[in-house]
């Protein structure tokens, strides 16, 4: 493992600041570095000839301000707001309107540019939301990480709103629950070790308030751990323990705890926020987990490891009728998975499953996971028996000229995954450097639906 692909993922630490609401001063101007030249182009034809898919169509294909830097992606009726990794900066705006022909038709840059990246974006009706980090390229001396709130009333022309500042590195991934308006973000914190979760109300975009903060025992200083504290990527038994991705449902959260593993928490009393139960990944303890997903309706939940050792990260299913501790009751890998202990090129880890900004709203099939898979492009899970999944679909994108996944070899980058089912549309980015395909839009042209057989329902 590079030094080089362990920098391109997280290297957070804590660092002592305080938390506070800014109000100004922030709205820095930065010049997106110059895209590579000659750009690399493939045309819509090309990209269908070149790339390999089941269930799925190609409709449409759109660069971004950077070819190769798409991350997160979040939809508001014709927009699709397209976050962005370094080099590039900020968060795109592309007209959906037209799906096969998407456009680009704004930008914006995040509070500090270019001290910060902002590779995160969630909305909620007319207020989007954006992550500053310290951006790790820049290598900058001073920064303010946080999250910035815009307004969308006009979706191409967002106006900004606040800035809440975290202490040290900032916020690194959000969920934005539209159904409390709240946010949940990870981010660095005085007196703690690596991220916790934040939890902010947004019912007042002007005005968020802090409604706690949470994190596993052990992290907090003069805690007791029993474990040794490391950074992703050292070997056993140093662990990093840090949330990465959440999902809110009711009273209950549902949060991948990296290499805690999931946990389960009571959120009924959010300003009092208590861990029910957790539960590492075996076999085998990698860690690394990446994304939770609770099943509406079942107590399921699908969770996602990134990582890329061999056997490289996949997909898991859990059972959380006992919430104090989840069982893993079946696993999804991809064929190449299975080769181990014989070189992979590239790499090859799940990296997001898709969800929406609230459960109930969720209006795909509830038995369908859409992950986006580094390496090997979108796939579907079948989950209608979740004691055995299959595949149902998948789309791998072409490797544009020169472009290079994290570990510099030739390949595509699939990144993020976001859906409108209505329109059976499913959007995908690819942040394969020196030149990745931007931002897919394909049609899910599957199966529209099983039910899930679990008789622990």
């Amino acid at each position: 493992m590079t030094k080089r692909m362990v920098l391109r993922l997280f290297a957070c630490t804590s660092i002592s600041l305080f938390f506070s609401i800014l109000t100004s001063g922030l709205q820095a101007q930065y010049n997106v570095p110059p895209a590579p030249d000659p750009r690399p182009v493939l045309s819509l034809q090309e990209i269908k000839a070149q790339s390999t898919a089941r269930n799925f169509e190609v409709v449409g294909q759109v660069l971004l301000t950077w070819p190769g830097a798409g991350s997160q992606v979040a939809l508001a009726e014709n927009i699709a707001y397209v976050a962005l990794m370094p080099p590039a900066i900020g968060t795109d705006i592309i007209d959906i309107s037209n799906p096969s022909n998407p456009k680009l038709v704004g930008h914006i840059n995040p509070p500090g540019a270019p001290n910060v990246h902002s590779h995160k974006v969630r909305v909620c009706g007319n207020t989007l939301v954006t992550n500053a980090e310290r951006n790790r390229f820049v290598q900058p001396s001073e920064w303010k990480g946080g999250l910035a709130i815009w307004d969308i009333s006009d979706k191409i022309h967002p106006r900004f709103v606040k800035f809440v500042e975290v202490p040290g590195q900032g916020v690194h991934r959000i969920f934005y629950d539209c159904s409390t308006e709240r946010v949940y973000m990870n981010a660095t914190d005085n007196g703690f070790l690596d991220n916790i979760e934040w939890v902010l109300d947004l019912k007042n975009s002007a005005q968020p308030v802090l409604l706690s903060k949470l994190w596993y025992p052990g992290q907090k200083d003069g805690e007791a751990r029993d474990w040794i504290p490391g950074n992703w990527g050292e070997p056993r038994p140093k662990k990093r323990i840090a949330p990465h991705n959440v999902m809110p449902y009711g009273d209950r959260l549902y949060a991948a705890w990296w290499d805690a593993g999931l946990t389960v928490w009571d959120i009924k009393d959010i300003t009092k926020p208590r861990l029910l139960g957790s539960r590492g990944t075996k076999p085998p303890d990698q860690g690394a987990m990446h994304s939770s997903y609770l099943i509406r309706g079942y107590p399921l939940v699908a969770t996602n490891d990134e990582w890329i050792s061999c056997p490289q990260g996949y997909v898991r299913i859990w059972d959380v009728r006992d919430e104090t501790n989840p069982l893993q009751i079946s696993t999804f890998q991809l064929p190449i998975d299975k080769k181990c202990p014989e070189p992979v090129s590239g790499v090859q880890t799940a990296h997001t499953i898709a969800e929406p900004p609230v459960l109930d709203w969720q209006d795909w099939p509830l038995n369908l996971l859409f992950v986006a898979w580094t390496g090997q492009g979108l796939r579907v899970v079948d989950i209608a028996d979740p004691y055995l999944p299959v595949e149902a679909g998948y789309f791998v994108p072409p490797s544009w000229p020169g472009s290079k996944d994290m570990s510099g070899k030739p390949g595509s980058y699939a990144s993020d995954v976001t859906i409108d089912w209505k329109k059976r549309l499913v959007f995908l980015t690819d942040r394969a450097d020196h030149g990745g395909g931007g931002l897919y839009v394909l049609k899910w042209t599957g199966d529209e639906g099983k039910s899930i057989n679990f008789v622990g329902q």
